[in-house]
Formats: C-alpha cells, structure tokens, sequence
C-alpha cells in the first residue's frame, strides 16, 4: 500500500460530521440539518480512497485483492458486532413483525444492500425511522457499492490520456443531473440510489486527482497563499454552518442543496492543513480523538436510540436519549481499540480473511431465516400478550389475496399499488362484471373486507392509490372513467384518510371543490355515492396496546382522549345532505365514544398500525355499518 500523508484535520472534520448525525439523530427538533453530515463523509471518503488509489495505479502495485482486504478490515470487524448486538437486543425485546423487519435489515446490511431495502420498504405503509435500529447502514450501502466499481473503473482508463480525469468528471455529472431530474419525482429514491448518490464521493475523487496533478500542484505553490488558504477554509464552514441552519428533513434532498455541505467540504480540504482553522481547531485532540472512532461511533449510536424508540414506545426521554449516545462512545472506542485497530493494522492473509467473512455472511443468513419465518414467532420473551388478533400488514394482505380475486379489468390491476409482493387491488368473485366499487386510498382498501362480508352476493371490488379518489388527480383518472363507464357499476364507496390527505389536491382548489367535482361526475353517470368519514388515528402504536413489552416501564394502553375527531365528519356530512344521491355513514362513532378512542373490542384488538384496521377490525367495522344502517344494504342488494 502507498501511503498519504496523515492530516489530523480530516480527523477533526470527521468527528463534526459523525456529531452532527448523532446530534440529530438524538435531538431533531434542536440540529435538524444535522443529517448532512453523511455527505461530509461521502466527500472525505471518497478524497482519501481515491487519493490511495491513484498513487498506487502510479506506482504500479495496486492490487484488486489487497484494496478490497483493506476495505474488510476496516468495515466487517464493527460492523458484524453491531449485526450481533441488535440481532441479540432484538430476539428479547421485537415483536415478531418487528423481528421480521430487523431480520431483513440484518441482512441487507451485512451484503451492503441497506440502501436498497430502505428504498423498497418506503411507502404508505413503511414505519417510522426512528423504529428501524439498522437503517442508518444504507450510506454503508451506497460507499461500499461505490467501492465495489470504482478501483475497476478507475484500473480500465488509468493508461489512457486524460482517462480517469475524463471518468471522474463524466460520473460527477451524470450522477448529479440524475439527482437534480429525479429528486422533485421520486425524493425516496434519489436519497437511497447509488447513482444519485456517487456525485458526492466522486468530488473527493476529483479533488484528490487534482492534488496529484503536475498542472494543479504547479498553480497551488504559485497562487495559494496563506490567506488564501483560511479564506477557502471559512468560506467552507460557511457553507457548512449555513447547510446545517437551513436545510432540513422536509427539503428535497439532495438536490440542488446537496451541493453546498459537498463544496463546504472540499474548499475545507482544499484549503489544506497549515491555515488556522485546519491546523488549530480541526486538528485538536479532542476532535482527531472522536474523529478516529467516528466509524465505530456511527455504527453504534443509532441502534442505541432506535431500540430506545421501540422500547419506549416513540418517546424515549431526553434523559435516557444522552445516556445512551455516551454509552455509544464507550462501545465505540471499546470497539476501535480492542477489535477494530489489532485487526486493521494486524497481518491478514486469504485464510484469515475468510474467517472475516464468514461470520458477517453467517449473520446475513440468519437475517433471511428470521425474515422468511415471520420473526421468528415462537420467541417467548418479545411480548406478553393481552389481546388477539394480529397487528402487522402482511397479515391483513395475505389474508385478501387468499380469499378474493384480482380485480378486473386487469389494466387497474397492473397500475394498483404494491407491497412486498401483494397487489392491492381485489374483488369479491371471480367473474369481471363488477357490481360495487370501493376507491380511495388505503383507509378504502381496510374496509374491503368487513364491505365484503356484508356484501356478499356481490362482486365488490376496490381500486386504491396513495392520493385522493379525485376526478383531478392523474393517478385516479382511468379508475373514475371505468367506474362512470360501466353500467354494472351502480354504487360507489369513496373514503380515504382525510386527515392524512388534507393538502393532495391542485394549487387553489380545496378539499370540498374536488370532493363536489368528483361526486358530479360520478353522478352524470347514475352512480350512488357513499362516503364514510374515517377512523381515528391513535397517537401509539398497536403493539402498545396488544401487550406490554418486556424491558419497558410502559404500561399497556388502549385509548386516547381527542379533541379533534368532528371537523370531517361535520365537512362531510354538509357534502352529502346537498347531494341527493349521495350518503354519509359515520364510522368514527364505532371506536370514539366522548372523544374518547379504543383500537379494542373486548379481547381482539381491531388495528395493525395507529391508523389501518386488521382483519378484526375491518369485519366489525362491515358489521357496524349494515346493523346501523339496514337502508343502506337494502339500496345496494337491488343493483344485482
């Protein structure tokens, strides 16, 4: 290995970037810019492994097999403890949902694929990322996928002129149009996908390959004065100070604004180690000495607070939140001194690398087993279960698609949402003349099937996406013209989460005007039109609920007080008495009662997550309905 010149500061910059994740991680409402210290890590890493492997193709002894020996002993000794410990923490306090989910993760970490399982969970139904201990592994992901391609790369053009220059700056912008074309459509892929990620690690690449210039090296002595070099050095914590004030979560990131922390951090490089801020601040032992474990310390500090989430129910207090990211220090020096230096700079041959894959690779497949076996069921210490009935998606899935049907006609069914696998689109029987039609978005699709058991001479079907049933919105459009088309179709239910889609709908327009739009068309067809207005949603998750957790000083809880369950249903209920074919069934009443809400009926627990009903629920839900509203079956059986 050809070594670089060691900058302390680098280390300094290092430890800004991993505490400003920490910071928030741990406290978001005080550092919410804090996240875009990955993309100081992405830049600084990408400057000194390409600033490695340039000298090394100079030298003529790179070698594939070392460079990724290298990379295996700096990543897998830490990482597979911390794979370990969550599995472990895991076994004694997840749900088997949640165990399921930690399996997964487990195993897109220990391949490098986090990025990509993140990316693929994302949805209507994707739970919190505070309640996900393996997530912050997905910038692992993208460095090393990064890694895998870049030394190839780099070893095909480096004899050819201009060949890596040309490469560097020809990725560097492809990645970065892709991020600026995509990140307004598709913000959660173009956070996970390596291709609009790279931009970042390749502009420590160019940076590193300007350094090793002859042309560059000759204009640096000649023009790059002192001053010069603190001017670069505050301009560039400028950026970075501005980039942690200004951006935030509710930005499409990155984006454009990803280019200020990536700039900041290569003008603070760039400026180079003898200007003050580089040469005094950055390069003080107490931040070279965070910056050494600021691996390890990343590692450690999310599963800390994400198991303190789940355990705690999504509130773990701030007291408890500081205790734990010290103790993340404790682990990560333990783990930088003890396992991660003896390795790292210990001699390591083929054999001995294989013992450092295979139990990394082993923990992978145990992640798959757990995945595939839902959670590991049998595991009797993750809760202390009160009440029946199950609080996980799949379930409420698997369930509709053994029962019922794909809906027809099958060009819905190719454009209806999906997850893991299940179409969300069904119907009652097999033949394609549809008598009833359910469209909204999930909150629709919950009630499928408590409608279904009611309905049950009918061929109901429902037809959903994760926006509202409006005849303006583009993602309902071919749904409301085959409902207004079909002369089978003579009623229609129209329900979605209101709260959740208060501000889905055109600039200018309002809730009410496309609700009215939507039920006109509809109308000019015959069509008679139900709308109900919504369930509650519950400050807690179910799981809360369903049992108390082990290791938790939560007690088990059921309901919550409202004060705001009466603003749709008074809205909705003005809609549909100025509309004669169209009618209001009030389901809130079936769980609030004084505004006060309960996810229980007697000893079954009627959601699977604070706002979507389960199997239980739906079929109480569908009972309700036809026993408080006989008329309403009554209108509906004659459309046979």
């Amino acid at each position: 290995m050809t070594h670089t010149k060691y900058r302390p500061d680098i280390d300094g910059l290092r430890a800004i970037s991993v505490l400003s994740v920490i910071a928030f991680h741990g406290f978001p409402q005080l550092f919410p810019g804090g996240f875009i210290g990955v993309d100081v890590f992405f830049v600084i890493s990408g400057y000194l492994i390409s600033k490695i492997l340039f000298n090394e193709l100079n030298a003529n002894s790179f070698s594939f097999f070392n460079f990724y020996l290298r990379r295996a002993k700096r990543i897998f000794p830490t990482l597979t403890l911390v794979l370990f410990f969550c599995y472990f923490w895991g076994w004694f306090s997840l749900l088997a949902p949640e165990y399921r989910q930690l399996g997964k993760h487990l195993a897109g970490g220990a391949g490098f694929l986090s990025n990509f399982v993140n990316w693929s969970e994302a949805g209507y139904f994707d739970v919190s990322a505070d309640f996900k201990p393996l997530l912050h592994l997905w910038s692992l992901g993208i460095e090393e996928q990064f890694y895998l391609l870049w030394p190839v790369v780099l070893w095909l053009v480096w004899k050819k002129p201009q060949g890596p220059l040309l490469s560097i700056l020809g990725l560097t912008i492809f990645s970065f149009v892709l991020n600026l074309l995509f990140y307004h459509r598709d913000r959660i892929g173009v956070f996970f996908s390596p291709q609009t990620r790279i931009w970042e690690l390749l502009s420590g690449s160019l940076l590193a390959w300007c350094e090793i210039s002859p042309t560059f090296d000759g204009w640096s002595k000649k023009y790059r004065s002192e001053r010069l070099q603190l001017f670069f050095s505050v301009f560039g914590f400028m950026l970075l100070i501005f980039s942690f004030c200004k951006i935030n979560k509710d930005l499409s990131y990155p984006g454009k604004w990803g280019i200020l922390p990536v700039l900041g951090t290569i003008l603070i490089i760039f400026s180079g180690p003898h200007n003050w801020i580089n040469g005094k601040l950055l390069s003080h032992p107490a931040l070279v000495s965070i910056g050494l474990i600021s691996f390890p310390l990343y590692l450690w500090h999310w599963p800390m607070l994400s198991f303190a989430t789940i355990i705690e129910d999504g509130h773990p207090s701030f007291r408890l939140k500081s205790i734990l990211i010290l103790l993340s220090f404790i682990f990560a020096w333990l783990s930088y001194r003890f396992i991660e230096l003896p390795i790292r700079f210990g001699h390591l041959t083929k054999v001995s690398f294989l013992k450092l894959l295979l139990p990394i690779s082993l923990l992978g497949l145990v992640g798959l087993i757990t995945y595939f076996y839902d959670g590991l069921w049998f595991r009797k210490n993750a809760t202390l279960v009160g009440y029946l009935g199950d609080t996980d998606h799949r379930s409420f899935h698997r369930y509709v698609e053994d029962k019922f049907y794909p809906c027809s006609p099958s060009f819905l069914a190719k454009e209806a949402p999906k997850w893991e696998g299940f179409t969300r689109c069904a119907q009652t029987k097999r033949h394609e003349t549809i008598d009833v039609a359910l469209i909204g978005d999930s909150h629709a699709e919950h009630l499928f099937i408590g409608l279904a058991e009611q309905l049950k001479d009918l061929n109901l079907a429902f037809y959903i996406q994760s926006s509202p049933p409006f005849i303006s919105n583009p993602e309902f459009q071919n749904i409301l013209n085959f409902i207004s088309h079909s002369t089978s179709i003579k009623t229609v239910f129209l329900t979605m989460f209101w709260n959740g889609r208060s501000s889905q709908f055109p600039k200018g327009s309002s809730m009410e005007s496309e609700l009215i739009k939507t039920i006109n068309s509809l109308s000019k067809s015959g069509k008679t039109i139900y709308l109900t207005d919504d369930v509650p949603e519950f400050p807690f998750n179910p799981n809360r609920c369903k049992g108390k957790r082990w290791l938790t000083s939560k007690p088990q809880i059921c309901t919550f007080k409202s004060q705001a369950m009466n603003f749709n249903r008074d809205y909705l209920k003005i809609v549909s008495l100025n509309h004669p074919n169209v009618h209001l069934i009030q389901t809130m009443k079936y769980f609030c009662e004084n505004n006060i809400c309960n996810m229980t009926d007697g000893d079954k627990i009627l959601f699977r997550d604070s706002h979507h009903l389960n199997i239980e629920g739906s079929l109480l839900l569908g009972k309700k309905m036809a026993e408080d509203n006989p008329a309403f079956i009554r209108n509906i059986m004659p459309t046979m």
